[in-house]
């Protein structure tokens, strides 16, 4: 009896061990998991760090910045555009004999109205810009965290996020703006004809039509023939 005893106590002695290292190789490993993951979002607490301090020069102040560049470029683009404009107009108009006329005040006013289409035109490209500035950077900043969390790098992350920073505060390359006022004077020859069967040959005839040069049958036509003035073309 005592010896069965003593194998009991040492089954049940075996048996309780198995089952500690079986408890002590679970909590290893969970224990093993918590490290790991603690110190993976150590990595991506410093990679974001990394990321915010590249990206903190894109401020409002910035952004601003970037639609005053592309009005800098564009502006005397206009100007320049407007002021041959107002030449060829100007000279049109005293070489067809319509300085003092209707038709002149028409084109005039036409002119001017395309003028003030295309500054509105270049406001709005502006803004335009300055917002496609913002969503590039938002997308890009955006893809670095993205990326960041997935491998948990933060030197990688804060080496790729100094880069496209810099790629993103380079100067930007806009284009030329096109012909803004190319029809300011290309109705004129039709001014000059309608003036004529009008007023009898002088420069200063009532039009055929109502507002506008003249088409077919007293159909007025638009001066600038295309339906209004081109949009201002620029570089985003």
């Amino acid at each position: 009896m005592v010896a069965a005893a003593i194998g009991a106590g040492v089954a049940v002695s075996a048996a309780s061990g198995i089952a500690s290292g079986l408890t002590g190789s679970s909590s290893n490993s969970g224990d093993q998991a918590a490290a790991d993951e603690a110190a993976r979002q150590a990595q991506i607490k410093q990679g974001q760090a990394g990321i915010d301090k590249a990206f903190a020069g894109f401020t409002p102040a910035w952004y601003d910045a970037q639609g005053q560049d592309y009005t800098n470029y564009a502006q005397p683009q206009l100007d320049r555009q407007w002021g041959t404009a107002q030449s060829q107009l100007g000279f049109s108009l005293d070489r067809a004999g319509l300085e003092d006329s209707t038709a002149a005040t028409k084109a005039e006013g036409d002119a001017q109205y395309a003028h003030d289409t295309q500054e509105q035109n270049l406001v709005d490209s502006a803004s335009s810009y300055e917002n496609s500035v913002k969503a590039n950077v938002a997308n890009t900043e955006s893809t670095l965290e993205s990326q960041l969390n997935t491998d948990a790098n933060a030197g990688l992350a804060a080496t790729q996020a100094g880069t496209q920073a810099e790629l993103l505060q380079g100067r930007p390359q806009f284009n030329p703006l096109g012909n803004l006022f190319s029809g300011v004077t290309s109705g004129l020859s039709s001014y000059a004809q309608g003036a004529s069967y009008a007023g009898g040959g002088g420069g200063g005839g009532v039009p055929l039509g109502a507002a506008g040069s003249w088409g077919g049958a007293g159909t007025p036509v638009s001066l600038f023939g295309g339906g209004g003035a081109s949009r201002v073309v620029g570089g985003q």
